[in-house]
Parts: structure tokens; sequence; C-alpha cells
């Protein structure tokens, strides 16, 4: 995912989020508590680190059996996709 498609997911959500600073009640009438919306909105994220953690080790875990006949290819652009994202949230 690039930088260009980083700033439009950002964007999207700030304009979702900003209707809680516009009208709390209608907000959270839509979509439940804000305190709650949050740690659930949190709890995802740890969730989709975990899995991604979890499919690299799978996916690694006989490393003669793969397509590259090694684990490092993997483990590199992982590497760098999170780079990118740390790189963005940097800037943001």
């Amino acid at each position: 995912m690039d930088a260009s498609t980083l700033k439009q997911l950002l964007e999207k959500y700030n304009q979702f989020y900003s209707g809680y600073n516009q009208n709390p009640d209608a907000w959270e009438a839509e979509n439940g508590a804000w305190l709650e919306y949050e740690h659930l909105e949190k709890a995802k994220m740890l969730e989709e680190m975990g899995q991604l953690m979890s499919l690299l080790h799978q996916k690694t875990a006989n490393e003669t059996n793969l397509a590259t006949n090694g684990d490092l290819e993997y483990y590199s652009t992982v590497r760098e996709v999170l780079q990118d994202l740390r790189q963005f949230l940097e800037n943001s």
C-alpha cells in the first residue's frame, strides 16, 4: 500500500470520526458509545497484527517447501511494508 492510498484512508477515517466532534449524540446513536468503539477498533488492529504474525509464521515454518526456498524473502517483504507504514505514521 503506497503513501497516497494511506493518505486516502486517513482522510476517510478523519471524515468519519469528525462526525463525533460535530454531533456526538448522533454519531453514538448510529455507531455506539465512542469509548467502546475506540476500544473495539484498537482490539481489531491488534488482532490484525497477530494474524499477520501468525500467517508469517505459518508461511515460513517449512522454508524448504517455499517457492523461494527460504523464509528471508517473506520477512524482508513484510518488514518493508511495515517500514512504509511506520514512515507514513511518522509524517502524518
